[in-house]
């Protein structure tokens, strides 16, 4: 990995544009996906500066007076998500992927810019969680038959099966009101004469797809214009896609320098899927202050809680597969947070007062250890698993716009008047905690059939 630098004035304005892909994540529309729609159509206002509260963003990214503009999208894929507590069924759409194309100018070159956003997994989408993000126990060759490059998937170069399944529902999304496809708009300009830049982007999930997309663009160039049109991608936080030979096509096709990823050595996320990151997860926050009033070590130290759930994911990668992450990539270090370690035995407690929780917490635990744990034991497991997951989230989202990209904080409260990740409402808070009863019924089950030390109590 490089050393850490400070981003250029470009690179910041393709986050910004990144960040703003999300701002339909958190959402559980009860209105048949009415409010997803309006949500999503805000971006067309907030880039320019028509929408309250968007100055700040509209002038960020205007460059010798020309502001910037949506021309494509944003186009979205939604499902229906639907779980039952305490008696009531919930249903509601929520966004899987949105992808839209901004148009500026390059503050360096001042030449036309086209900037492909990708978002990142929403909180509450099953299919984004369990198939875009953790789908990875299969492979396709690349490249895919439907992106109609007119070459053979080859079979040295191989994609996780969600990832595979993102790329493929971002190639299929249409533009809401033109009904034309990415490759549809800006197949001329990729294959034109004008001098401009291509550029995709995306953070996490996003961060792993926008690869992928200017990829497969890089597979339909038919021009001998690579003097004229860059085709660029700009990841953030991502996850691993494929295998060393995908890695290697990837630097092959775009080059190296038009491969710019920035990741934070503490951030869960980026550690997967290559074998050798993953087995630093456990461990992650060990020898760092992230307890305030805790008497002893402040780190947040391997239990066989968060182990367990790394064997879990190491258990879902397909046998043989050698996932690497792409050359080149820009690391930096997030601020640590620091959390009470009483609040969060605290919330431990009430977590444990449910009785099918703590069966399955204790399933984990027994299936790591050998021996179902006690009362004290397990708590103190589950408050280490709470500051870990709580540390990861922060390292994940918070941190980017802070200490790798160095935004100004009028820019930084301006993004988050549309941007925020945290559900936003009773209901998709709901949907977020079936989601966990999700993941953590698949590790309980998953360890039950491949279990570190024999659970005794079985």
């Amino acid at each position: 990995m490089k050393d850490q630098n400070t981003p250029s004035k470009k690179e910041q304005m393709i986050w910004v544009l990144s960040d703003l892909s999300n701002l339909c994540a958190g959402i559980f529309d009860q209105n048949g996906g009415k409010l997803l729609i309006n949500k999503a159509s805000e971006l067309s206002g907030i880039i320019p500066g028509t929408v309250d509260g968007s100055a700040p963003i509209a002038e960020f990214l205007k460059v010798d007076g020309k502001a910037a503009s949506v021309v494509w999208g944003p186009a979205m894929n939604t499902s229906e998500e639907s779980y039952t507590k305490d008696g009531t069924t919930y249903t509601g759409t929520v966004v899987n992927n949105l992808m839209y194309v901004t148009e500026c100018l390059d503050p360096e070159t001042k030449q036309p810019m086209y900037v492909i956003a990708v978002s990142g997994t929403n909180p509450v989408s099953v299919f984004g969680w369990f198939d875009e993000d953790f789908d990875v126990s299969s492979t396709q060759a690349w490249p895919p038959a439907f992106i109609d490059s007119g070459k053979a998937p080859n079979n040295s170069n191989l994609i996780a099966q969600g990832s595979y399944d993102g790329l493929e529902i971002l190639w299929g999304l249409k533009d809401p009101k033109t009904q034309k496809s990415l490759f549809d708009f800006i197949g001329d300009k990729l294959n034109g004469t004008s001098t401009l830049e291509i550029a995709t982007c995306g953070h996490s999930l996003g961060g792993a797809l926008a690869p992928l997309v200017a990829t497969a663009l890089a597979e339909k160039r038919t021009a001998d214009n690579k003097n004229a049109v860059t085709l660029s991608t700009y990841p953030s936080a991502d996850p691993t896609s494929g295998n060393d030979g995908f890695a290697g096509h990837v630097i092959d096709m775009l080059g190296a320098e038009n491969y710019l990823s920035r990741i934070n050595t503490f951030d869960v996320v980026p550690h997967g899927w290559a074998q050798q990151d993953m087995n630093e997860v456990a461990a992650l926050y060990a020898n760092e202050k992230v307890w305030t009033y805790k008497l002893g070590d402040l780190g947040i130290k391997a239990t066989p809680l968060n182990e367990g759930l790394v064997r879990w994911a190491v258990g879902q990668k397909q046998p043989g597969v050698d996932f690497t992450r792409m050359a080149g990539d820009i690391s930096f270090s997030g601020t640590i947070d620091q959390f009470n370690w009483s609040y969060n035995w605290g919330i431990a407690v009430l977590i444990l007062g449910n009785d099918e929780a703590k069966s399955a917490l204790q399933s984990i635990v027994c299936n790591m250890t050998g021996q179902s744990p006690d009362d004290e034991d397990l708590r103190n497991y589950l408050t280490q698993l709470l500051g870990f997951a709580k540390q990861a989230g922060v390292q994940h989202t918070s941190v980017y716009p802070i200490d790798c990209y160095k935004l100004d904080l009028e820019l930084r409260n301006a993004l988050n008047i549309f941007v925020n990740v945290t559900s936003s409402s009773s209901e998709a808070k709901g949907e977020e905690e079936h989601i966990v009863g999700l993941l953590i019924s698949k590790v309980v089950t998953y360890l039950k059939e491949h279990p570190l030390n024999k659970c005794s109590e079985q």
